[in-house]
């Protein structure tokens, strides 16, 4: 399995909109990807900003290829020049142990 994490930060006055836009416009590009098997969408603030993590994993490299393929990026605004993209980063999981309270219930 291959894990991908990707950060955007915006500034906290734009930090809603742009978890809604995740919500609305990249998460179903997500979704109706061939072998995603999770993304997750976590957050910390600092300063006046907010960091929005992505972190995805998927079932083959091949698949990841094909999702990154179709371009769907984290875009709040064309016109923001507050946002800062930081290049995302690939993973091969090596373990994954669920513990006692594992679900999915979210």
């Amino acid at each position: 399995m291959i894990v991908r994490i990707s950060s955007t930060i915006v500034p906290q006055s734009t930090a809603k909109l742009a978890v809604e836009h995740w919500r609305t416009t990249i998460l179903p590009g997500y979704l109706a990807s061939q072998g995603l098997i999770v993304v997750c969408l976590l957050q910390r603030s600092f300063v006046d900003y907010i960091e929005l993590m992505m972190l995805s994993v998927w079932k083959t490299q091949e698949a990841l290829d094909q999702f990154l393929q179709r371009g769907i990026g984290f875009v709040v605004s064309e016109s923001s020049n507050d946002i800062i993209q930081l290049e995302g980063h690939t993973y091969d999981l090596v373990a994954f142990h669920a513990g006692s309270a594992y679900t999915w219930d979210y």
